[in-house]
């Protein structure tokens, strides 16, 4: 018996209590899954405030702190890609703030 039996059998019993048929393995490879997709997900979003960070760079110099922080709030995918292209089409960094607003709500 190794070590991981005590775990199951705990699993086996939890899950049995909320009306769950899930093995061990089964409830492992969910949980593995969904960490991977938020773990992917994240990726996606940190590319993106990247990418933005990098373009607003390119185009007007340095990016105040204030700035690069306030993006770390925005987490929706959506609201990222607009702002991708706000960062390309804006006219200075005061109005690139502008749009980042209603984005961190």
């Amino acid at each position: 018996m190794g070590i991981e039996a005590p775990f199951q059998e705990g699993f086996r019993l939890l899950a049995k209590a909320y009306g769950k048929e899930w093995t061990w393995q089964q409830a492992y490879e969910k949980g593995f899954k969904e960490g991977y997709e938020e773990g992917l997900k994240m990726g996606r979003q940190e590319r993106f405030r990247m990418s933005i960070v990098e373009i607003l760079r390119n185009r007007f110099g340095t990016v105040p702190e204030e700035l690069t922080a306030a993006l770390e709030s925005v987490t929706v995918e959506q609201q990222l890609r607009a702002l991708i292209e706000s960062a390309v089409t804006c006219a200075d960094l005061a109005a690139f703030a502008a749009a980042l607003r209603p984005a961190q709500s």
